[in-house]
């Protein structure tokens, strides 16, 4: 099973024999039967077949990929390639989830290790000690480990190896002792990676040195071989131990050999450890000391410490926020839910603690925004995780995820554009770039329409499901409007209005393209201001006349220079009745997005062309058949909604536009006077001309 070794065909084999049968069924069978209730979706599919694959079918082919053959020469990177070969998929595809490969891996190939030993003592087959010794190691789970305390201790004068007398690790320094270490598991167990290590030395009373070796892996470790090899090879004595209380790890090895006791005064221990990680330098020993802290972890030391102060006759220490931190996630309550302080009276209530009902009613007010922080510790790792992902990344994640509309939100916006006759290409080419490059000049989307109705956000609105609480939505309050701005990743200014009002137009259009600008925040909880630099990009609705119009607070120069920083697209063709229960696929949209970009080798399963049309009678069908009908050329030009959908509203002619109804003046005089001669001469306002121009708009509707 060497990398580059080619795929073996599955072989279809039942067990030899009855004790086969009873102590090792077929080697995928266990996880076959914990996936049978619940087969994981893993987004893998059958290039021949088009089925997708979820976890039983890897599992089983994984399990007969490994059947039969030395378990010492499998890796992971050989049975990834010959498992996108034996199931006739992309192995891009399958390097995607090597890690769930891997992991899936190991437990087969456990399994797989024990229906070998089984299989050997059942024929009674003469094989060779060696082999059998790692076959049990490999099934004794006891002696795998991700976290070791290794103890090189001072070998006694008639130990030896070979022949050869023990070497006295005295010899060596503490970085040495180390390196022998590292090497030596590079050399035994390949796979393993060794994270972070500390090594202490300290004296025996006779004055000799032995080394206490903390490890931390990231996986678990075989260590009987890696024992075997430091004795052969280097002739060093070592025993290994686990810590065998509960939530024990790296921290309780470092705070038995970093932490005084009784049995280790402070002069004897080693004041200068040797420190090394993997990643970046080692934390320093006080922190990592240290227990993680989990909810899991607050609760259970609380636990212990009421039995503490119990066992003492003194009551239990005052609750503060931290005690609810455990309740929040066991009972997966959460700020943002409106029942959130009536369940959580609920819950204090039913348990009886009284110390914690007292603080719930003395903070009700506040009891939200101390859940909020709560779920911020808990949700810390996976935060970090999600901001360390570029956007495209987060696209590409969308992608894989089964679609949940259908095919029905896909064919609505193919309608939506083909009826206003853009190109599908160039714009969900211009949402690819925006989301690759971020805010700059000239890369913000602005969708217009001139009637309402035309459907231009339900093409945006996935953005919510793709970046889920990431996004910046269109501010309303004048006071520190982009406050929330620096925590999120893409901006869609829904129905936005370019009229200044709530965020000065010299500010926007920093903002469009692409400069920093200053963000206010209120000066009672921080220290300055907040200097925003971030490239998230911006994607707008709005009306067609808010970008023909100069609004309110903005200067001629400011309407120029904003027209410049968009990429409009202009949607002219209204839907009758609104698309009532779309679902808005984040899959469908982030297809659409990368499909003929590098990043589409990403996303498996077939292109955004090949899912079916909606059925008769769903959203898409129904919206495309209350669609206005598209424009006959044949059409007689005496059609006054035809020569005015095509034209823009300052060069209306009288033969363009009827009289006006109810207003008392002549359309033809108006339609010939410019904005300018419409605000001076008979004191409009803009919102007036606006109102005007809706007023025609409608009237074209209807003729329509």
């Amino acid at each position: 099973m060497a990398d580059g070794a080619q795929a073996p065909e599955l072989p279809q084999q039942a067990p030899d024999n009855v004790a086969q049968a009873v102590l090792a069924p077929d080697v995928a069978e266990e996880v076959l039967d914990e996936a049978a209730d619940q087969d994981r979706d893993w987004g893998l599919w059958d290039s021949v077949t088009g089925v997708k694959l979820g976890q039983t079918a890897v599992a089983d082919a994984l399990g007969r990929l490994v059947k039969g053959v030395d378990l010492k020469t499998v890796r992971c990177s050989a049975v990834c390639q010959q498992l996108a070969a034996a199931l006739q998929i992309d192995v891009a595809a399958v390097t995607a989830r090597r890690a769930e490969i891997e992991q899936l891996l190991g437990s087969i190939v456990q399994n797989e290790a024990e229906r070998q030993l089984a299989e050997r003592i059942s024929k009674r087959r003469r094989v060779d000690p060696a082999a059998d010794e790692v076959l049990r190691e490999m099934q004794d789970r006891s002696l795998r480990a991700r976290t070791l305390l290794l103890t090189f201790a001072a070998p006694s004068p008639s130990t030896a190896v070979d022949g050869r007398p023990l070497q006295d690790p005295g010899v060596y320094s503490r970085r040495e002792i180390r390196e022998l270490a590292q090497s030596s598991l590079a050399k035994a167990q390949p796979a393993v990676r060794l994270l972070k290590c500390a090594v202490f030395r300290e004296a025996h009373s006779d004055g000799r040195f032995h080394f206490h070796m903390c490890c931390q892996f990231d996986r678990p470790v075989f260590w009987n071989l890696w024992r075997q090899h430091l004795r052969e090879h280097h002739a060093l004595a070592c025993s290994f131990q686990q810590v065998a209380e509960k939530n024990a790890g790296y921290h309780t090895m470092i705070r038995y050999c970093y932490v005084p006791s009784q049995k280790k005064r402070l002069e004897t221990l080693d004041g200068s450890p040797d420190l090394w990680s993997a990643d970046g330098p080692h934390p320093p020993l006080y922190e990592a000391m240290n227990r993680p802290s989990s909810a899991t972890t607050v609760s259970e030391d609380r636990t212990r410490h009421v039995q503490t102060r119990a066992a003492q006759g003194k009551a239990p220490a005052r609750v503060n926020e931290m005690h609810f931190w455990p309740i929040l996630v066991r009972h997966q309550l959460r700020p943002e839910q409106p029942d959130f302080v009536p369940r959580l009276c609920q819950i204090i209530k039913a348990s009886g603690d009284t110390q914690a009902l007292e603080f719930l009613a003395k903070n009700m007010d506040s009891m939200q925004d101390i859940g909020r922080r709560l779920w911020m510790l808990e949700n810390a790792e996976a935060e970090l995780q999600h901001l360390n992902k570029t956007r495209l990344d987060l696209t590409v994640e969308a992608a894989r995820t089964p679609c949940s509309c259908q095919g029905v939100w896909l064919h609505a916006a193919r309608e939506r554009l083909a009826t206003n006759g853009l190109d599908p290409a160039s714009f969900w080419q211009c949402i690819y770039q925006a989301l690759r490059d971020g805010r700059r000049k000239g890369n913000t989307l602005c969708l217009t329409g001139r009637y309402g109705n035309e459907g231009k956000s339900s093409l945006l609105r996935p953005l919510f499901h793709v970046f889920p609480q990431s996004v910046f939505t269109s501010p309303t309050s004048r006071s520190f409007p982009l406050i929330m701005l620096p925590r999120k990743r893409v901006v869609f200014l829904d129905d936005w209005r370019w009229n200044g009002e709530i965020i000065p137009m010299n500010q926007q259009l920093l903002w469009l393209e692409g400069a920093a600008l200053q963000i206010s925040v209120p000066q009672n909880t921080a220290r300055g201001h907040i200097e925003y630099a971030d490239t998230a990009p911006i994607f707008v609705t709005c009306s067609v006349l808010e970008l023909e119009v100069c609004g309110k607070h903005v200067t001629p120069s400011d309407f120029a220079m904003l027209q410049k920083r968009l990429r409009v697209f202009h949607f002219s063709r209204p839907l009758e009745r609104p698309m009532d229960n779309l679902v808005y696929c984040a899959s469908c949209w982030s297809r659409c997005v990368l499909h003929g970009t590098p990043e589409w080798m990403q996303v498996e399963g077939p292109p955004p062309a090949i899912i079916p049309a909606p059925s008769a009678g769903s959203v898409a069908s129904e919206a495309a058949d209350h669609a206005p009908p598209p424009q006959d050329a044949t059409e007689p030009e005496a059609d006054v909604s035809a020569a005015f959908m095509r034209k823009n509203c300052v060069n209306w002619t009288v033969q363009d536009v009827p009289d006006v109804e109810r207003s008392g003046l002549d359309g033809g005089l108006i339609s010939c006077m410019s904005w300018d001669e419409l605000r001076q001469d008979l004191n409009w306002t803009a919102l007036q001309m606006k109102k005007f121009a809706r007023f025609w708009d409608g009237r074209c509707v209807q003729s329509a």
